[in-house]
């Protein structure tokens, strides 16, 4: 059985309005380009849990991704759909 979630609402509006891409700057980052990896389990009634970063850029990045990650992801903001597979 494969299931998909997805965020209810605009992704991209809510990292425009939430994420703070000053946080690395603040904390020293010399410019460049950054990828932050995290993983995350989706439950069953779509509630988000064990939210970690992959990756260590470092810089209070992967701690700003997480921050924003518990709040657009709390409560049941993720939908689910079931299907399965012959």
């Amino acid at each position: 059985m494969d299931v998909d979630a997805a965020f209810k609402g605009s992704w991209n509006n809510f990292i425009e309005r939430n994420l703070d891409g000053q946080v690395p700057t603040d904390k020293g980052a010399p410019a460049g380009n950054y990828e932050v990896l995290i993983k995350f389990i989706v439950n069953e009634n779509g509630t988000v849990s064990n939210i970690e970063p992959i990756t260590n850029e470092g810089y209070g990045m992967e701690e700003e991704v997480v921050r924003i990650l518990k709040k657009s992801l709390s409560g049941t903001l993720l939908s689910i759909t079931t299907t399965k597979k012959g």
